[in-house]
């Protein structure tokens, strides 16, 4: 954000009503992960998305599907399906040296039934 000459909360704390911050958003997204520019995660997305808030019921949870990013297709086996990370972080399958630690915490830290906040997810 610094670099954009931004303060952070124009991102952490939006105000989607104001379209300058807005724009800015949408700058930072483009710079970081190709948002608009038809690169890297946006690679064929159109420029006109609606965005929106919504809850995903445990069915939609299990048909979500990663991105085509390296590291999630081979956690995945090529599938990208998100219960199939889960089920190879269980086998144990490391990729590209990344630790699956804090995977595993948050995944315990729900079966205890902590009350966790987890930052909102782009899907």
């Amino acid at each position: 954000m610094q670099s954009f000459g931004v303060a952070d909360a124009v991102v952490t704390l939006p105000d989607i009503s104001n379209d300058h911050d807005n724009e800015l958003r949408a700058a930072v997204l483009g710079a970081y992960r190709g948002y608009r520019q038809n690169r890297e995660m946006f690679e064929g997305v159109p420029h006109n998305l609606t965005w929106y808030e919504a809850e995903l019921t445990h069915g939609d949870i299990a048909n979500l599907r990663y991105v085509d990013y390296s590291y999630w297709s081979e956690l995945t086996d090529q599938s990208r399906l998100v219960k199939d990370a889960v089920a190879n972080i269980q086998k144990g399958k490391i990729v590209f040296d990344v630790p699956h630690d804090r995977f595993l915490s948050v995944a315990e830290e729900i079966r205890r039934g902590t009350h966790i906040f987890l930052e909102p997810m782009i899907l």
